[in-house]
Parts: structure tokens; C-alpha cells; sequence
């Protein structure tokens, strides 16, 4: 039965902040106060979301006056930026106050029949939706918003997946970074918080989400459960950073924007979303400060060539000349919308003086708004030749992409040559390039190679086998251990750019794309394994991959055996053993001992005495023979000795 059902904890993500609406106006001083018609009007609700260069021509709210509420001085729990506004629940909207998060029960139902809506979807429950016609004065509409739920973290992919949106135009626009709606499925950090009820696995955007559960939280070293802290005053289990929502709408006419909040799965346990005051406004994009509409402000990279190829680099759609666009290599630039009011030459969206942001380097962008710089090396990823500090170029990782042609025809900041919409390809993940073009992710983890620093998720980091060299990278964090970048290139003067990668076997893909380098039947893994960590504990299904999905600093290297981590504790990296002294690690060596027989040969204790065969040298015959008896595998096991010499023989060849 529905009414049965275990509460739920949920998480917070706080990027942008969560806003209560000053009722000074009102006469009212309380924290949160749901509509009732008299005091908080449906004009009041609307009226608290306006912004500049919007007008509204109509609205329609569906649901009880109790899911509609305005919220006010929260700036302790969501900042100064976002301390007021509107908010809707599926339950009560005055239920989200809290001194401290220590129930798991918060829950209203008003009704357990499933609804249909034409714009939230089917077979919905308790929805809130607050429906407007505008005109705005130009081409881009805003709105910031916050999304948190009792749901989180029981029922993280569970059934009871409670969503939100903000349709504009009939297309939502409150999309995750990988283009889904908001959802507790959809934003979570379920790898480090299970889910009771629902079902385990990796985390979903996780930077986006603030976790408030009372209940229990999961130690990624240990792998035992721990007390989970409820740190927030709110009744939210879990809930998001400040968001924000931007969409093209036509300047001058109406358009409609639907604001909407459901139940999925049955009506019980309820969630929220917080509208920052007066963050309805109409914008405009500033394509005037990004000439080259790469999406990186023509202040920031400046008149200098960073390449020598007689572009500047606010001219340059490939500012390093690495064949990867700079709209490819950066994802921190937000898109250039509003003005430049201290007429400075830095657009509102990137001025520091704007965002009341942090400005170390004193060029007045806030430093979250410049492009990215994932190696944190100084140098952006869009003028860095490797941008991971691997040891591998961009170029090489980054996969099979055209030339460019310079051209951007629809002015979306992606040259046509990987536009979808010039090229007519498939694009499924919608990031805007054909996905014959996307950059190479070889093992599959969201993560393109050239930003991660295990691109075959072995364990052993791209930095050691793309030269087979242990020393560039001794600690095995996969960087380089001694960057010096005289040439500011982002590559380490010590790597020469002619490098290929190493190919042991010479078949198929080189080391660092492949899971067994010296196709001697055991998996790279399996020949390194951490000391004191069983395969079985890394890698169950033995297909040569880590089965953990925890990398809590984001660099694909997984935190088992991640032996850097900034801000936590590290992992134990893996082990690469060089039994016979030939140079070669066990993962690259056919014959890890130099007995003469082939390591899948010998895999096995034989002997009986505690060590793997492949381990220890010992007579050639007695390694793979001795301590199996007749009684064990019988004669016929000796008259395989000479296919196995030939087989040796052939594997030496």
C-alpha cells in the first residue's frame, strides 16, 4: 500500500541558490506563506517572478492553494542572491521549514488518482502548475530555480520519480547537463548515498546536487554505511544548486512559459521548487562580444595568435590548432546573455563586479566563468595541446574530426564540418554535434579521453601506458610528475609531440585503449592489480574494467585506485610488478618471470605454495606441473607438455 511507504531522503544542489520572496510589502514576516486568495494573491505569485523587459498578458494556476506559496530571508539556506521568491510543492509549500531535517515524513496527499496533463504528461499526481502568457522585449528568456524533493535518497530510481520543468514554447528548458528533465533520478548521488528502495548505481550529475538526508551515507573506501549529516534547515532530504533556465523566445509577441511540478509513481512524500524573485526577464545575446561565436568572449582570448596561423584568437574557431573547435573544449563559459551596464567590456554574464564572484586573477571575470582549464595548469583547455596532462595530445584522443571550415552558418557557435544541423547525422546525446564527429570516449563513462586520465578504465593511467613508461608518471596519478611548460602550450616540454602510442601487441588498439596490451589472455587489471586488493573485489565480471563508479574528482580515474585526491582520501593505485627485470611490467610481458612458459600458461598456484605461478621463476617444467598429481588431472595432463612448449614457442615468436 502507498501509505506504507518508506519516506525518503534527498539531496541538495545549490549552484544558484534558493530564493524566498520579501513579503515586507504584505505586512507578513514569516518564512514561507502559501497562496489564500486575500493576502497572497494569484497576481501576488505571479508578480513575485517578473523581472525587467517582460510583460504579462494572462496566467493559470492548477492545484491547491497551499502548493503555491511565497518564500522570503532564505538567504541563510540558499544566499544573498537567492533569499526570495515563489515556490511550488506537490504538497504543502509551508512543510519545506524546518529547524532541523530529522524526519523522513513529510507528505500530503490530495488526491491518489493519476492525472493526464497536456503539459506535464501522463499519469501524474498532486501537479502544480503555474501557466503565463508574455511578451518579451528580446530573443532570450531567463529564470532561475532551485528543485529539491523528500523523495531523495530512498527512492532515487526507484518508481517515485518527482519532476519538474519549465516548458517555454511547449520545450523545456530546465534541462540537466546531459539533457534531461529535473528529476530525483535525474540528479542524485546515489554512488555515495544508496538508495533504500530504489536501485544502486552511478550517480547522476551529482556536482548539481546537496545532499540534507538524516539517514545513511556510504563510505566509497570502506565500503561501510555511515550516519549521513541533514546540515540544512529545511524539511528537503536533498535538492539542487541554483539553476539556471534560458530559452530562445521571439521578441515582442506572446509566448507562453508552463511552470510545473509533479508526483510520479503515487502521491506520497512531497517536493519543491524554488522561483528566484523577479528572475522572469527577457535578455539578449551578446554575439557582438564573440566574433568567432565559439562561445568564449572575444576579451578573454584576445588579439594574440596563440597558434601562429595568422588568426587571432578571437577570430579562431581552433585557437590551439589541435583539431578540436574551442566551442569542444571548454564547457565553462556561460552563454554571453545581458548587457554590459559598467560598460567595461566584459559582458554582465562573465563580470565579476556583476556575479559578486571571486576574481584571484584580477582580469575582472569571475573565475567559475573562465574557459575551462581541466589539468589546471594555467592554460585553457582550448589553447592546451593535452588538456588532461596525460602525456597525450588532444589530437590523438580526441577521436576521428573533420577539418574545419570555418564556417558557422547558423551562428550556434559549432563550425558546419560537425554541425548535425549542416551535416543532417544523428545527434543522440543533443549536444549539438554529429555524433560521427563527437569526441572519443572509449570507455564509455561520459567522460571524453582527452579529460580522462584512464581512457579504458584498467586502472593504469593513460600517462604510463600510451609510452610504457612508469618513470614520467612514478606515483601513478596519472599526470605528469614533473611539468615544466616553457613554450606555454600545455604540454610538458619533457613529451615529445612526434610521441606515438605504444602497442605491445601489435594488434588492434594501442595500450591505453586496450585491456590486455600483451594478449596473453589475462587483462591488464588482472596483471596489476593494487597490493592487497583481489580481482574479484575490482573487477567481478572480469572483463578487464574497474566495476567501481565512484571518482569523486571527476578525472576518470577511478578513487579505488586514484592516488591523488584533492579533498579526500586516496585510493591504492596499481601495481606494476617486473618479476624478470626486462623492463617490461607484468601488464606488457607474455612471460612475467622469464621461465619460459606464456603467463596464462602458468596462471595458477601448481605448486601449492601461496604464489602464482606467473609470479615466481622456477624450472621450466615444474612451474606449470609441479603439485598436480595423477590423481588430480591424470596421465593425459603430461602428454600436453610438448603442445604446451610448441604453444610457448609460437607465443615467443
Amino acid at each position: 500500500m502507498d501509505e506504507l511507504r518508506p519516506s525518503l531522503s534527498m539531496r541538495l544542489v545549490g549552484y544558484i541558490g534558493l530564493l524566498m520572496f520579501f513579503l515586507a510589502p504584505l505586512g507578513y514576516s514569516e518564512t514561507v506563506v502559501s497562496k489564500n486568495g486575500s493576502t497572497v494573491t494569484n497576481q501576488d505569485i505571479v508578480d513575485s517572478l517578473v523581472g525587467s523587459e517582460i510583460s504579462i498578458d494572462n496566467y493559470q494556476l492548477l492545484g491547491k492553494n497551499v502548493q503555491f506559496g511565497l518564500f522570503s530571508d532564505y538567504q541563510f539556506l540558499f544566499g544573498d542572491q537567492f533569499d526570495r521568491g515563489l515556490v511550488l510543492s506537490t504538497g504543502k509549500v509551508t512543510d519545506v521549514i524546518a529547524v532541523k531535517n530529522t524526519s523522513d515524513k513529510v507528505s500530503t496527499i490530495f488526491d491518489k488518482a493519476k492525472k493526464n496533463d497536456i503539459d506535464l504528461g501522463s499519469n501524474i499526481l498532486d501537479p502544480a502548475k503555474l501557466s503565463i502568457s508574455f511578451k518579451p522585449k528580446y530573443d532570450y528568456l531567463v529564470i532561475d530555480f532551485i528543485f529539491g524533493s523528500e523523495e531523495y535518497n530512498e527512492y532515487v530510481h526507484a518508481k517515485f520519480n518527482d519532476s519538474f520543468v519549465i516548458l517555454v514554447n511547449g520545450e523545456n528548458c530546465a534541462k540537466t547537463p546531459d539533457n534531461k528533465i529535473f528529476s530525483i533520478d535525474t540528479v542524485n548521488d546515489r554512488a555515495n548515498y544508496p538508495p533504500v528502495y530504489g536501485e544502486a548505481g552511478p550517480s547522476s550529475n551529482p556536482e548539481l546536487y546537496l545532499n540534507n538526508d538524516p539517514g545513511h551515507s556510504y563510505n566509497s573506501e570502506t565500503g561501510a554505511k555511515e550516519e549521513s549529516k541533514a546540515p540544512y534547515a529545511t524539511q528537503m532530504d536533498g535538492f539542487t544548486r541554483k539553476i539556471r533556465c534560458v530559452a530562445e523566445v521571439t521578441p515582442n509577441t506572446t509566448n507562453q512559459i508552463v511552470i510545473g511540478i509533479m508526483d510520479k509513481g503515487d502521491a506520497q512524500y512531497d517536493s519543491w521548487a524554488f522561483i528566484r524573485a523577479n528572475s522572469l526577464s527577457s535578455t539578449v545575446y551578446l554575439s557582438q562580444f564573440d566574433a568567432d561565436h565559439d562561445g568564449i568572449a572575444d576579451y578573454i582570448e584576445g588579439t594574440v595568435d596563440s597558434d601562429s596561423d595568422g588568426i587571432p584568437d578571437y577570430l579562431d574557431t581552433d585557437s590551439d590548432n589541435d583539431g578540436i573547435p574551442d566551442t569542444l573544449e571548454d564547457f565553462d563559459s556561460p552563454k554571453l546573455l545581458g548587457f554590459d551596464h559598467d560598460n567595461d567590456g566584459i559582458v554582465d554574464a562573465l563580470d565579476v563586479d556583476k556575479t559578486n564572484g571571486v576574481d584571484q586573477n584580477q582580469n575582472g571575470i569571475d573565475d567559475l566563468l573562465e574557459p575551462t582549464d581541466t589539468d589546471k595548469d594555467g592554460v585553457p583547455d582550448h589553447l592546451d595541446l593535452d588538456s588532461d596532462n596525460d602525456g597525450i595530445l588532444d589530437s590523438i584522443e580526441s577521436g576521428h574530426l573533420p577539418v574545419l571550415s570555418g564556417l558557422d552558418t547558423d551562428e550556434d557557435g559549432l563550425d558546419d564540418a560537425i554541425d548535425v544541423d549542416q551535416t543532417g547525422g544523428l545527434d543522440e546525446n543533443n549536444d549539438g554535434v554529429d555524433d560521427g564527429f563527437s569526441l572519443a570516449d572509449s570507455d564509455k563513462d561520459g567522460m571524453p579521453d582527452m579529460f580522462d586520465l584512464d581512457s579504458d578504465n584498467d586502472g593504469i593511467p593513460d600517462s604510463v601506458e600510451f609510452q610504457g613508461n612508469t618513470k614520467i608518471d612514478a606515483d601513478l596519478d596519472g599526470v605528469i610528475d614533473v611539468f615544466v611548460d616553457l613554450n606555454k602550450d600545455g604540454v610538458a616540454d619533457s613529451i615529445p609531440l612526434a610521441a606515438k602510442p605504444v602497442n605491445t601487441d601489435k594488434q588492434g588498439v594501442p595500450d591505453y585503449l586496450d585491456l590486455d596490451s600483451d594478449n596473453d589472455g589475462l587483462t591488464d587489471l588482472h596483471e596489476s592489480l593494487p597490493i592487497g586488493m583481489l580481482l574479484e573485489a575490482l573487477d567481478a565480471d572480469e572483463n578487464g574494467q574497474i566495476n567501481s563508479t565512484i571518482d569523486r574528482d571527476h578525472d576518470g580515474l577511478l578513487d579505488v585506485v586514484d592516488s591523488r585526491i584533492e579533498g579526500g582520501e586516496a585510493g591504492v593505485s596499481v601495481y606494476l610488478i617486473d618479476i624478470d627485470n626486462d623492463g617490461l611490467p607484468a601488464y606488457r610481458d607474455v612471460d612475467t618471470d622469464g621461465d619460459g612458459f606464456s603467463d596464462d600458461v602458468e596462471n595458477g598456484d601448481f605448486n601449492n605454495d601461496g604464489i602464482n605461478d606467473r609470479l615466481q621463476k622456477m624450472p621450466a617444467l615444474k612451474t606449470a606441473v609441479s603439485g598436480v598429481g595423477i590423481g588430480s588431472f591424470g596421465a593425459e595432463y603430461f602428454l600436453l607438455i610438448p603442445l604446451l612448449m610448441l604453444f610457448r614457442k609460437k607465443v615467443a615468436g
